[in-house]
């Protein structure tokens, strides 16, 4: 399974920029009104986030691993690609990579 730490190689400042997108989301704010009633808090989308893994998914989608796993599948080094374009690549391959770890794990079951 990916790490979930986020990558040294996407700034500081880009990741908490992606997460807040996440976070104030239209998705989110749905869940988040599911969770906690209409209108909730800043403090409630943010609860909402991490409790739904959200939070947990992002680090891996922006681990170190997955970036290179990424740029394995696709033949270059995915942090040179647009921004739009690698977020794209990036959960795309983490995804594939999910499917993978529960088709085996049951298989081991």
């Amino acid at each position: 399974m990916p790490s979930t730490i986020a990558s040294e190689r996407i700034s500081l400042a880009e990741y908490l920029q992606m997460q807040k997108e996440e976070v104030y989301s239209d998705l989110n704010r749905l869940g988040a009104c599911q969770e906690f009633g209409p209108n909730p808090t800043d403090n409630q989308l943010w609860q909402h986030y991490i409790h739904s893994r959200r939070a947990e998914e992002m680090a891996g989608i922006h681990s170190d691993l997955n970036i290179l796993g990424s740029s394995e599948v696709i033949g270059c080094d995915v942090m040179s690609l647009s921004f739009e374009l690698r977020e794209a690549v990036l959960t795309a391959t983490y995804q594939f990579w999910q499917i993978i770890c529960a088709n085996q794990a049951a298989k081991n079951n």
